[in-house]
């Protein structure tokens, strides 16, 4: 933007669920601070460099500004993050400057440690126009995207920063290559017994050049379509791989209830519906069951390719595996089994003995798989 009073916002959705040990700071006893440190950098065809003295407000925490280094730091308590719905929106004041990165401005922060360390690039009125135009390709590409496929943040944000880091390596080739074109054009007018053959030289240079842009283009598609294509695949792996677990946490305690009420299915007359309740319950579970166990191998493989992160396909085969081996084979298939043919011989308190005791079995079980879910979900 080239106006003498222009204001950029910048907007970090903070996501927080427990912040590490607590400090200084606006902070009320026993609640702990995320301390987040940042800079405003401004990239520059080839180079990036920092934005001092700046003013920033921050909505909900007061006025800052970067030092000479470009630096600034704040601190949110989780009283503060619980007033704006764990979400908080930082104005950055900036004449003349676009964020570049992150994605429209908005970071989700990792709330894992108790620091979080940021940088936050803008292209100001210095930038050269070519590559103001590629940054606003990019952009104007990335919202298609967003929108076409309801991208969500964290994988959008992260085609962003590939892609705009990929722009600026193609930068740094082209500015070398540009600076021994020019060192060429200076050596052809100071060295004239030479000049033939260094225009010879620059021409090749030239050619050099245009070819590099040519390629350079053609891998910028190309790792857009990529990336695309890779964001896409996680998203849909992490909706398909959350919906299933998270149905499943709903069925098996469905199952649990049930098991914990079995009188019920010997008292026809004063629970004419638990028969059925009891039989759909069963059903529910055994679909979505079925179900994961036909896909989870597909899961895991997706994960490790998609995601490129072995550590990660690891948590989802273990996540899996408590299912599998914690709940489902050692304690809910034998006893629904046991149950069953309890109720086929009308024997009402053995049944109900073992629906008691699968009960209390299953409950630590269940809490800790959910957990696991949970974290599963949260590093997708």
């Amino acid at each position: 933007m080239k106006t003498k009073q222009c204001l950029l916002r910048l907007a970090f959705v903070i996501l927080a669920f427990y912040f590490g040990s607590p400090s200084s700071h606006t902070q009320s006893i026993g609640l702990p601070l995320l301390s987040v440190q940042a800079r405003v950098l401004e990239q520059l065809k080839g180079n990036i460099k920092s934005v001092p003295n700046a003013n920033l407000k921050m909505v909900g925490l007061g006025d800052y500004a970067t030092d000479s280094e470009g630096r600034f730091a704040f601190q949110i308590s989780m009283e503060e993050l619980l007033e704006f719905d764990n979400q908080m929106v930082i104005k950055i004041v900036l004449p003349d400057y676009e964020i570049i990165r992150p994605y429209q401005g908005k970071v989700q922060l990792d709330t894992s440690s108790s620091e979080v360390y940021l940088d936050i690039l803008v292209m100001g009125r210095d930038i050269e126009e070519e590559y103001r135009e590629k940054l606003t390709e990019l952009s104007n590409k990335l919202r298609t995207t967003e929108r076409k496929n309801s991208i969500s943040l964290k994988r959008i944000s992260a085609m962003n920063d590939s892609l705009v880091i990929a722009l600026q390596e193609d930068a740094e080739q082209q500015l070398e290559l540009e600076k021994s074109i020019e060192k060429l054009k200076e050596r052809a007018d100071q060295e004239a017994d030479q000049k033939s053959k260094i225009v010879a030289e620059l021409e090749n240079a030239q050619l050099q050049m245009q070819r590099l842009n040519n390629s350079l283009k053609n891998k910028e598609d190309e790792l857009f379509i990529a990336l695309e294509e890779k964001y896409l695949r996680q998203q849909k792996y992490q909706k398909s791989i959350s919906s299933d677990l998270k149905n499943y946490l709903i069925n098996v305690k469905d199952v649990q209830d049930i098991l914990q009420n079995l009188d019920n299915y010997f008292k026809p007359a004063k629970y004419p519906n638990y028969t059925s309740t009891y039989n759909r319950t069963l059903q529910s579970y055994n679909d979505i069951f079925i179900k994961i166990n036909d896909n989870h191998l597909d899961y895991i493989q997706g994960v490790n390719r998609y995601w490129q992160n072995g550590l990660l396909a690891d948590q989802v085969q273990e996540t899996f595996e408590m299912l599998f081996d914690q709940v489902h084979h050692p304690i809910l298939k034998p006893a629904i089994g046991e149950v069953n043919n309890h109720i086929r011989k009308n024997k009402s308190g053995k049944a109900s003995k073992v629906g008691h005791k699968a009960f209390h079995d299953l409950n630590p079980l269940i809490i800790n798989l959910e957990k696991a879910v949970n974290r599963l979900v949260d590093k997708l």
